[in-house]
């Protein structure tokens, strides 16, 4: 914006020196030619030519004023989309902390699984040793019953034998 001033500036100061150029011309001419340099540029074609600048210098201030217009606009659209990709943002962060959790208690769940899982696992090597002595056991057990089964019933055939 300071440009648009400073040229401004410029364009005034160029326009005056313009306009004090013919009264320089006019008091370096002898008399006899200043008649002739007032027909050639008469008060009315400064002004005109000075009107021309200015209509011309409105016409770069309203394309201005259109452009920044537009960039007002395209800033507005741009801080909506902002803020909505804020709002996006925090709701992602906000699901990621949900599902963090959401790991950590699964990993939990998972610890506590393995660990029971190691405990189910001892108890059926217990078991399966208590079953192995269990039917050694009953191995045994058997092995005496038939034993002394055979020792009673043997005896008798001896007795009824003789």
């Amino acid at each position: 914006m300071s440009n648009d001033i400073i040229d401004f500036r410029q364009l005034h100061a160029g326009i005056m020196k313009e306009l004090e150029a013919p009264k320089l011309e006019q008091a370096a001419q002898p008399p006899a030619q200043l008649g002739h340099t007032a027909e050639r540029s008469g008060p009315t074609d400064k002004i005109n030519s000075y009107l021309t600048r200015i209509e011309q210098a409105a016409a770069v201030l309203q394309q201005q004023r259109s452009y920044m217009r537009e960039l007002e606009e395209a800033v507005g659209t741009l801080q909506n989309q902002q803020a909505e990709l804020e709002a996006a943002l925090a709701e992602s962060a906000s699901r990621s902390s949900e599902l963090e959790e959401a790991l950590l208690a699964e990993r939990e769940r998972a610890r506590r699984a393995e660990a029971a899982a190691a405990q189910a696992g001892k108890l059926v090597q217990e078991l399966q040793r208590a079953v192995g002595d269990a039917n050694a056991r009953a191995d045994a057990l058997t092995s005496a019953i038939d034993k002394a089964f055979d020792d009673l019933v043997e005896p008798s055939h001896v007795e009824a034998a003789a």
